[in-house]
């Protein structure tokens, strides 16, 4: 039987988790400004597969190895810098063109890394994995309701910040000091994430 009481933690855990500014809610508005809803789709179906691997390796004990290691921590976040600022930097001199003309930098594959890098999101879903999926009963539950409860509410504000890089992008018009503002802004993003997660140990 449901506990819709877990559930219902669950679910507000999971939209403050996702809804609130993070290095993936940042590179899908930057993706939205600067390519438009299909690049952002691309990259919104990564950024699910991605959470549905950290569900997976979390629900196996990985998670544990942040706590008993903390230099893995560390690690994960420098790597976790690295990854963006490559990404992010490529676009750096690109020159704004219609979404149906660009050529989006950051698609599916970069998506499905963001997660499994981002050292913040493993300590978040090994906390989820603790405080409320270790109390549903069910394998079904347990496995399948709840990584696709991961999924539903990413689709939907993922989506949400992606509409407002689109909206940005048709409010101030597309130029280069928008794109790189957003970059810089994402990326600052990143490097707090780090000095959050990184450097707590």
């Amino acid at each position: 039987m449901l506990d819709f009481s877990v559930y219902f933690n669950l679910w507000t855990f999971i939209l403050l988790m996702i809804g609130t500014p993070g290095p993936a809610n940042m590179l899908m508005m930057s993706t939205g400004a600067m390519y438009g809803a299909q690049a952002a789709f691309k990259l919104l179906m990564g950024l699910v597969i991605s959470m549905l691997i950290l569900n997976t390796l979390i629900s196996f004990g990985v998670g544990a190895l942040l706590t008993q290691l903390p230099m893995l921590k560390i690690i994960l976040s420098i790597l976790s810098v690295i990854f963006f600022s490559y990404f992010l930097l490529k676009n750096w001199n690109a020159q704004p063109k219609p979404h149906a003309e660009a050529n989006p930098k950051v698609g599916f594959y970069a998506g499905i890394f963001v997660h499994i890098l981002n050292p913040k999101a493993w300590i978040m879903v090994t906390l989820v994995n603790a405080q409320f999926i270790f109390y549903l009963e069910t394998f079904f539950e347990r496995y399948v309701l709840a990584p696709l409860s991961f999924a539903v509410v990413q689709c939907c504000l993922h989506s949400l910040w992606a509409l407002l890089g689109i909206l940005f992008n048709k409010k101030i018009a597309s130029n280069l000091f928008l794109n790189r503002s957003l970059i810089i802004l994402t990326l600052g993003v990143v490097v707090w994430s780090f000095f959050q997660s990184g450097l707590e140990c």
